[in-house]
């Protein structure tokens, strides 16, 4: 069920919780069916869809996945239900020299985030695990990789607003040029780029 729909988009981002404390409670397979589904709809290069999905759910697997966790991210071994997103470059739209597929695979868990926020869910993700033997566990190619581990629950904590503080727009948006005047790196910026971080606001956002 959407508890949440109704707070639209916008709304879900801003209070999403990062908590890593979880009820006991396993989602229903409707909705992580539902979740995969997001996944499945997320934007790839040329449609090559390259994310794979592993559900970690029997025991003596989720032990093996807890011994092979960084130090200080023990507490994935209390989520509910943990999932290995893995890829290959084999599966990739190569052009060139780049790689598509990393981009895509974080498309998909994005999907798969928002549809677990909208639902009540929290997703945090691990990144801090030992490759080799996670990838040996779960039986990828030598070629693929473990890309993201993902913690899935329900907070024992109700929602609340996210207490990170966000950038300002007019830090993270430029127009024609990577400039920022109050940032040293990009004092020698071109001169169709010598803009203040207001004025390159207002231009962005003047248009009809």
């Amino acid at each position: 069920m959407r508890v949440r729909a109704r707070l639209g988009l916008p709304t879900i981002l801003k209070q999403r919780v990062r908590s890593r404390f979880f009820l006991t409670r396993i989602p229903l397979k409707s909705v992580m069916k539902a979740l995969f589904e997001a996944a499945q709809w997320a934007p790839s290069s040329h449609n090559t869809q390259p994310w794979r999905f592993v559900i970690l759910r029997d025991k003596p697997v989720r032990t093996k996945i807890h011994e092979n966790l960084h130090p200080g991210n023990e507490w994935g071994a209390e989520a509910p239900l943990m999932i290995a997103v893995w890829s290959d470059p084999a599966f990739d739209d190569r052009i060139g020299n780049t790689l598509f597929y990393l981009y895509d695979v974080g498309a998909a868990v994005m999907a798969f985030t928002l549809a677990a926020l909208e639902r009540g869910l929290i997703v945090n993700q691990i990144a801090g695990f030992k490759q080799k033997p996670i990838a040996e566990l779960i039986g990828i190619p030598h070629s693929g990789r473990v890309i993201v581990l993902l913690a899935v629950g329900y907070p024992s904590t109700p929602f609340s607003k996210n207490k990170l503080q966000r950038k300002e727009l007019s830090e993270i948006i430029a127009l024609n040029t990577a400039y920022r005047s109050q940032h040293p790196r990009y004092e020698r910026a071109p001169e169709f780029g010598r803009k203040s971080a207001s004025s390159v606001n207002e231009t962005l956002f003047g248009y009809n």
